[in-house]
Protein backbone atom coordinates (compact mmCIF):
# COMPACT_ATOMS: atom_id res chain seq x y z
CA UNK A 1 0.00 0.00 0.00
CA UNK A 2 1.15 3.55 -0.75
CA UNK A 3 2.03 5.96 2.27
CA UNK A 4 1.69 9.32 1.20
CA UNK A 5 2.50 12.45 3.43
CA UNK A 6 -0.42 14.12 4.69
CA UNK A 7 0.88 17.47 3.24
CA UNK A 8 -0.49 16.11 0.24
CA UNK A 9 -3.77 15.38 0.83
CA UNK A 10 -5.49 18.84 -0.15
CA UNK A 11 -9.03 18.04 2.07
CA UNK A 12 -8.20 17.27 5.37
CA UNK A 13 -11.27 15.75 5.80
CA UNK A 14 -14.18 15.19 3.62
CA UNK A 15 -15.05 18.19 1.29
CA UNK A 16 -18.20 18.49 0.08
CA UNK A 17 -19.40 20.23 -2.71
CA UNK A 18 -22.75 21.41 -3.43
CA UNK A 19 -21.57 24.50 -5.74
CA UNK A 20 -17.96 24.99 -8.26
CA UNK A 21 -15.65 25.36 -5.60
CA UNK A 22 -11.32 24.70 -5.18
CA UNK A 23 -10.35 22.02 -2.26
CA UNK A 24 -10.14 23.05 1.36
CA UNK A 25 -6.40 23.35 1.36
CA UNK A 26 -3.79 24.66 -1.48
CA UNK A 27 -0.58 23.03 -2.17
CA UNK A 28 2.31 25.82 -2.32
CA UNK A 29 4.10 25.20 -5.23
CA UNK A 30 6.81 28.39 -4.34
CA UNK A 31 8.30 26.33 -1.54
CA UNK A 32 12.27 25.10 -2.54
CA UNK A 33 12.26 21.64 -3.74
CA UNK A 34 8.76 21.10 -4.67
CA UNK A 35 8.59 21.19 -7.91
CA UNK A 36 6.56 18.70 -9.23
CA UNK A 37 6.54 19.72 -12.99
CA UNK A 38 9.68 17.69 -13.20
CA UNK A 39 10.25 13.85 -12.70
CA UNK A 40 7.08 11.27 -12.76
CA UNK A 41 3.95 12.34 -13.97
CA UNK A 42 1.85 13.65 -10.99
CA UNK A 43 -1.96 13.32 -10.50
CA UNK A 44 -4.90 14.35 -7.96
CA UNK A 45 -6.73 11.86 -7.24
CA UNK A 46 -10.61 12.79 -6.29
CA UNK A 47 -12.02 9.76 -3.80
CA UNK A 48 -15.65 9.61 -3.62
CA UNK A 49 -16.94 9.84 -0.29
CA UNK A 50 -20.82 10.62 -0.73
CA UNK A 51 -22.19 10.01 -4.28
CA UNK A 52 -22.78 12.05 -6.70
CA UNK A 53 -26.64 13.60 -6.78
CA UNK A 54 -29.26 11.98 -8.90
CA UNK A 55 -32.45 14.05 -8.78
CA UNK A 56 -32.43 15.03 -12.38
CA UNK A 57 -29.04 15.24 -14.68
CA UNK A 58 -26.07 16.56 -12.85
CA UNK A 59 -22.65 17.00 -14.02
CA UNK A 60 -19.58 16.68 -12.00
CA UNK A 61 -15.64 18.23 -13.73
CA UNK A 62 -13.00 17.21 -11.56
CA UNK A 63 -9.88 19.68 -12.36
CA UNK A 64 -6.26 20.94 -11.30
CA UNK A 65 -5.74 24.06 -11.57
CA UNK A 66 -2.60 26.68 -10.81
CA UNK A 67 -2.90 30.14 -9.26
CA UNK A 68 -1.17 33.18 -8.58
CA UNK A 69 -2.37 33.25 -4.78
CA UNK A 70 -3.33 30.78 -1.63
CA UNK A 71 -6.80 31.46 -2.16
CA UNK A 72 -6.62 29.24 -5.30
CA UNK A 73 -9.13 31.22 -7.52
CA UNK A 74 -6.53 34.50 -7.97
CA UNK A 75 -4.79 34.07 -11.38
CA UNK A 76 -6.39 30.58 -11.32
CA UNK A 77 -5.55 28.61 -14.70
CA UNK A 78 -7.53 25.20 -15.42
CA UNK A 79 -4.33 22.46 -16.44
CA UNK A 80 -6.34 19.25 -16.58
CA UNK A 81 -9.22 17.91 -16.32
CA UNK A 82 -11.51 14.51 -15.65
CA UNK A 83 -14.20 15.60 -18.67
CA UNK A 84 -17.49 16.12 -17.52
CA UNK A 85 -19.63 13.11 -15.82
CA UNK A 86 -23.18 13.56 -15.86
CA UNK A 87 -25.84 11.55 -13.57
CA UNK A 88 -28.85 11.57 -14.42
CA UNK A 89 -32.33 9.88 -13.60
CA UNK A 90 -31.84 5.91 -14.38
CA UNK A 91 -28.21 6.51 -15.97
CA UNK A 92 -24.99 7.23 -15.18
CA UNK A 93 -22.68 8.42 -17.88
CA UNK A 94 -18.34 7.70 -17.88
CA UNK A 95 -19.25 5.48 -14.92
CA UNK A 96 -20.80 5.72 -11.44
CA UNK A 97 -19.71 8.56 -9.04
CA UNK A 98 -20.60 5.85 -6.17
CA UNK A 99 -18.91 5.96 -2.94
CA UNK A 100 -15.23 4.65 -2.82
CA UNK A 101 -14.77 6.09 -6.95
CA UNK A 102 -11.57 6.97 -7.64
CA UNK A 103 -11.24 9.97 -10.19
CA UNK A 104 -7.84 10.30 -11.61
CA UNK A 105 -6.82 13.85 -13.08
CA UNK A 106 -3.42 13.59 -14.25
CA UNK A 107 -1.16 16.80 -14.73
CA UNK A 108 1.16 16.65 -17.90
CA UNK A 109 4.64 17.11 -17.59
CA UNK A 110 5.26 20.90 -17.93
CA UNK A 111 1.73 22.24 -17.49
CA UNK A 112 2.43 24.30 -14.66
CA UNK A 113 3.56 27.72 -15.40
CA UNK A 114 6.27 29.12 -13.16
CA UNK A 115 4.36 31.87 -12.13
CA UNK A 116 2.21 29.44 -10.89
CA UNK A 117 2.71 29.44 -6.45
CA UNK A 118 -0.20 27.22 -5.48
CA UNK A 119 -2.04 24.03 -6.89
CA UNK A 120 -5.62 22.73 -5.91
CA UNK A 121 -7.83 20.40 -7.00
CA UNK A 122 -11.47 22.15 -8.37
CA UNK A 123 -14.54 20.76 -8.67
CA UNK A 124 -17.32 22.31 -11.26
CA UNK A 125 -20.55 21.21 -10.46
CA UNK A 126 -24.23 22.10 -13.01
CA UNK A 127 -27.57 21.85 -11.96
CA UNK A 128 -27.61 21.11 -8.33
CA UNK A 129 -25.94 18.38 -7.64
CA UNK A 130 -23.64 17.93 -4.71
CA UNK A 131 -20.81 15.42 -3.97
CA UNK A 132 -18.13 14.65 -1.28
CA UNK A 133 -14.70 13.23 -1.89
CA UNK A 134 -11.27 13.68 -0.61
CA UNK A 135 -8.20 14.79 -2.60
CA UNK A 136 -4.75 13.39 -2.62
CA UNK A 137 -1.88 14.80 -4.55
CA UNK A 138 0.83 11.76 -5.81
CA UNK A 139 2.74 10.74 -8.38
CA UNK A 140 0.72 8.62 -11.15
CA UNK A 141 2.59 5.50 -10.27
CA UNK A 142 1.23 5.37 -6.97
CA UNK A 143 -2.31 5.07 -7.97
CA UNK A 144 -3.03 1.24 -8.58
CA UNK A 145 -2.10 0.68 -4.74
CA UNK A 146 -3.53 3.60 -3.26
CA UNK A 147 -6.35 3.16 -0.59
CA UNK A 148 -7.56 6.19 0.78
CA UNK A 149 -8.34 6.34 4.68
CA UNK A 150 -11.31 8.84 5.81
CA UNK A 151 -8.82 10.28 8.58
CA UNK A 152 -5.70 10.18 10.26
CA UNK A 153 -5.43 6.92 11.83
CA UNK A 154 -4.35 6.64 15.72
CA UNK A 155 -0.74 6.89 16.65
CA UNK A 156 -0.02 5.04 19.86
CA UNK A 157 1.62 7.46 22.08
CA UNK A 158 4.17 6.74 25.19
CA UNK A 159 4.92 2.93 26.29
Amino acid sequence: MTMLDLNTRLTPTTQAWSATAVTTDIYPLQVTGRDISIGEPMCLVFTVTTAGAVAGSETYDFQVQTATASNGTTGALQIATSGVFTVATGAILRGSLAVGKQVVVVIAPGSISPLATHLCGKVVIGASGTISALVDLMPLSAVATFKSLPSLPAIATGG
